[in-house]
């Protein structure tokens, strides 16, 4: 186990936003939080990596609990992709180097230049290094931005909404190129994610939200017709094509 949430509780000006929420996940496995908008899946991310303070309950990374990390540990051990941030003009290149940060002491080595190199050619990036981020479409910064978590080396990646910008082939490349990097890495992903099928092509574990609490936890077996209904409010019919299951909105 690499990542525990014990109890987590959050309000927002009184309003509860997260109850009591408890779950684990394995060394590699990805895991994608599923349900409607205000369910507090997006709340859920912001406290796992303390840019949000709980009002009660625990998050652990390999058993250590990071209200007793540095903030410079917690940005080793967790890396995070927002729904939303800031540009400024930068090139892609050093972008993604500011995921190097936590380790640079003076300037960056040649481990973190050939680190970046990598991730950049890995996410088909390369041929935009020198290109300002300022001017990239919207699919394309949310690949940068993917690129400068996983530069940090983290053990858990958080990742908000991160197919929301892409295109259907580009949505499935960086999905299929984070779960390989996780199961080669040992690197935990948690997923926020809206398409329920590209759920079910990405995932090892399904977190179901409602009203603030997790409803369910577990692999396939709890993405039914009955779980999605109560969940979403919306029937749909779940057929099996090619061994995968597909989920068809009625």
């Amino acid at each position: 186990m690499i990542l525990r949430v014990d109890n987590l509780t959050f309000s927002y000006h009184s309003k509860l936003v997260l109850d009591k929420v408890s779950f684990s996940i394995d060394r590699g496995e990805c895991v994608a939080i599923l349900g409607i908008n205000g369910a507090g899946k997006s709340t859920l991310l912001k406290c796992i990596n303390r840019i949000l303070t709980p009002e009660g309950g625990c998050v652990f990374i390999d058993s250590i609990d990071i209200t007793k990390m540095h903030q410079i540990d917690i940005a080793k051990n967790i890396g995070y992709v927002p729904q939303r941030t800031n540009t400024t003009r930068m090139t892609v290149f050093d972008a993604v180097l500011l995921g190097r940060r936590p380790y640079i002491k003076i300037d960056a080595t040649n481990e973190d230049i050939d680190i970046v190199n990598d991730i950049l050619k890995n996410l088909s990036l390369e041929d935009y290094s020198l290109k300002y981020i300022d001017e990239l479409s919207g699919g394309e910064f949310q690949k940068v931005l993917i690129a400068r978590a996983l530069a940090q080396q983290p053990k858990v990646l958080l990742l908000d909404e991160p197919t929301s910008s892409l295109d259907l082939k580009n949505q499935i490349e960086v999905l299929d190129f984070i779960k390989d990097i996780a199961k080669k890495n040992g690197i935990s992903v948690v997923v926020v994610i809206h398409d329920l099928n590209l759920a079910l092509r990405f995932a090892d574990k399904y977190i179901l939200m409602r009203d603030s609490r997790i409803y369910s936890v577990g692999g396939e077996e709890v993405i039914t017709e009955e779980s999605i209904r109560d969940v979403y409010s919306v029937d749909v019919k779940i057929e099996n094509i090619s061994n995968k299951k597909i989920i068809i909105p009625i």
